[in-house]
């Protein structure tokens, strides 16, 4: 369910964040890279150090987690969590090394951040960022715990922040990447730290892999063809690598344990509606 706020508190934390962060005029922000009504979620969801799939439902606002890459039926009781117009985020809010649920409302650049994979109220709420951009997560200092950014499509600027609180501008803002593309991000060189990327869906698939939170220049590489982007850590290493979910009909999941060209390092299987 969504929890409302007091108008008066929402205005004001909206004054406070929207003129230091803006957002330029532009096109409407583009559907989140997934299936028709819901999104993929990749996530550490038991604390085993291997992340494993999951999916959103839109329509009954449900997050399904499953705990292996497999076929089968999710691990975790469905929770429902979550309204109308919100999009799902996972992320290691406490540092216990447990990926939980949270959503971003788009409307109001509002956040609420679960610790635990349960239906309930929020563990944290505030306000950051903007109106319609594109929500990311991930561990941008090292210090163990995944806080909020956002990617404006118009500008291709990064906003992050060290924490999961209401404050008038980012930690660290930086260009990177293409309008076109759908942001991601991972810990691709194994250091502790979470950095930006960029998949380009096409007839071949392109991933653009920064190991800094700068601008930078990489050569690209392709993996995939017409699928939905996903990144995880499939084999404990340490590193973030690459997936496609195919989800033309039945959702096929391609995991690779590397940053390269190559086959799925993953047995594939289907999980999903």
């Amino acid at each position: 369910m969504r929890y409302f706020r007091l108008g008066f508190a929402l205005l004001a934390a909206l004054a406070l964040v929207l003129p230091t962060l803006g957002r330029p005029a532009g096109p409407p922000r583009m559907q989140t890279v997934g299936f028709n009504n819901g999104q993929w979620l990749v996530g550490d969801w038991n604390g085993d150090g291997i992340d494993t799939i999951g999916e959103y439902d839109f329509n009954t606002y449900t997050f399904f987690l499953r705990n292996s890459n497999t076929t089968g039926a999710a691990d975790v009781p469905p929770i429902q969590y979550g309204g109308d117009g919100a999009q799902p985020i996972v992320g290691d809010w406490n540092g216990d090394g447990k990926d939980t649920i949270g959503v971003f409302y788009s409307d109001t650049a509002s956040w609420d951040l679960r610790n635990s994979n349960t239906e309930g109220r929020p563990d944290k709420s505030f306000f950051y960022g903007f109106p319609a951009g594109d929500p990311i997560t991930g561990d941008w200092n090292g210090d163990g715990k995944d806080t909020v950014g956002l990617f404006d499509r118009d500008s291709t600027t990064w906003f992050l922040s060290n924490t999961n609180e209401t404050k008038p501008k980012a930690d660290l803002t930086f260009v990177y990447g293409f309008w076109h593309g759908y942001p991601i991000v991972g810990d691709w060189d194994d250091n502790g730290t979470d950095t930006p990327g960029m998949f380009e869906w096409a007839s071949v698939a392109s991933w653009f892999l920064n190991n800094q939170n700068a601008p930078d220049s990489e050569t690209p590489f392709h993996y995939g063809s017409n699928c939905s982007a996903v990144v995880g850590d499939w084999n404990g290493d340490g590193r973030t690598t690459v997936g496609c979910v195919d989800d033309d009909s039945t959702p096929l999941w391609l995991l690779r344990n590397f940053n390269s060209p190559g086959n799925p390092s993953v047995p594939p299987f289907t999980y999903g509606f």
